[in-house]
């Protein structure tokens, strides 16, 4: 269930869920992502805290010679070319061109995310003055 493509990807033919992976149902009979069957078919058990990576960026690539065993923080940000984490992390000033080496670090429901000291101040300083009444 799959075809070869001219850069040799060979692309999954089966279901896909909304992200665009193969699924498929593993050897106990769960649902699974075709490209990580397809690596442990090569390769052998996937090492506990890893996932796979497609060197390719073809989410539904199966070909085993395009995915490699990488950590989380390496899929995302290190080798996730396009994703908003990667692209973040590579940026050194805010939108206001204030530097972030300096910056609170702040938790929120999707991760860590960096907050520009300067910026925020602003912002709380106008937020108040607002709530004073002052213009």
């Amino acid at each position: 269930m799959s075809t070869a493509l001219a850069n040799g990807c060979v692309e999954w033919r089966g279901a896909v869920d909304q992200r665009g992976y193969g699924r498929i149902a593993n050897e106990n009979g769960w649902n699974d992502m075709a490209h990580r069957v397809a690596y442990r078919l090569a390769y052998g058990d996937i090492r506990r805290g890893k996932v796979i990576h497609h060197k390719c960026f073809n989410t539904r690539c199966v070909n085993p010679e395009h995915l490699e065993e990488t950590t989380h923080r390496e899929n995302i940000i290190e080798k996730g070319l396009t994703n908003a984490a990667h692209v973040n992390s590579k940026k050194t000033h805010c939108i206001h061109g204030h530097s972030l080496a300096d910056c609170y670090i702040q938790n929120t429901k999707y991760g860590k995310q960096r907050i520009c000291k300067q910026c925020h101040s602003r912002r709380v300083k106008a937020y108040l003055n607002k709530k004073r009444g002052v213009r």
